[in-house]
């Protein structure tokens, strides 16, 4: 048997199936079209931005930079703003006086820039001065003792230069005498008034060297005391002085 009639029944449930799947088939296309779309404008921007930046730095690389120069200029303040401060040093030193006295004028104030040897302050020392003054006036009296110790020293040595000549002159006229004797001319009185002379001369030239070497003892003495006040009062001795000479060789 031949069932030739059930075909045309079997046409329309095919075309019926395939009316229901195509807008499943479109509702697809559509949604991959829109994430494509999506994508593409997120990932466009990013890209032109990366171009762009690349091709900022390979005209930066390969070009001449371009640089502009000013002058500047201070202008004027639109307002001042006062305020209170100190400066303070970085390294602090304490600075004393090396004597005691009173502050009579102050040169440098603080914050002052000094050197060294710069006079930063007076200072009125009235017991420093009257030591000063009072060995200045000892030093004074020990001049004057001194000079006058040479003084008589001078008149010593002359004394003794005086006596000496006397007794040269009496040693000769003692021999003329004696002389005058052995010719029975003159008496022995005259000879031992003579010699009497002599001897008295001897005993005065001696008296006159003791004298002259005890006045030499006292200007040395006194040359001592004049340095020792010399060196008190701040003046120094002469190096040619009897005082630095008897120092040096002790």
């Amino acid at each position: 048997m031949i069932r030739e009639p059930a075909l045309p029944a079997a046409v329309p449930r095919a075309v019926g199936l395939s009316g229901r799947r195509r807008p499943v088939t479109r509702l697809a296309v559509i949604m991959l079209i829109g994430v494509i779309g999506l994508v593409a404008v997120g990932i466009l921007p990013r890209v032109r931005r990366h171009q762009d930046l690349e091709a900022a730095a390979r005209a930066v690389k390969d070009g001449v930079p371009v640089v502009n120069v000013i002058l500047p200029v201070r202008g004027k303040p639109d307002a001042e703003f006062m305020l209170p401060g100190t400066i303070q040093a970085i390294q602090e030193t304490a600075i004393y006086a090396r004597v005691d006295g009173y502050l009579r004028r102050r040169l440098v104030d603080i914050g002052d820039r000094v050197v060294a040897g710069q006079v930063l302050a007076e200072i009125d020392t009235p017991e420093l001065d009257q030591q000063l003054y009072q060995a200045k006036a000892t030093l004074a009296q020990a001049r004057a003792a001194r000079a006058q110790a040479v003084a008589s020293l001078e008149q010593a040595r002359s004394a003794l230069v005086h006596t000496q000549a006397q007794l040269e002159y009496n040693g000769t006229n003692l021999s003329r005498w004696r002389t005058l004797k052995e010719r029975e001319l003159v008496a022995q009185q005259d000879v031992d008034d003579r010699q009497v002379l002599v001897t008295t001369a001897q005993a005065d030239v001696k008296a006159a060297q003791a004298n002259v070497v005890a006045l030499e003892a006292s200007v040395a003495a006194a040359a001592c005391s004049r340095c020792n006040r010399s060196r008190r009062s701040g003046h120094p001795s002469p190096a040619s002085s009897p005082c630095a000479t008897w120092t040096t060789a002790r």
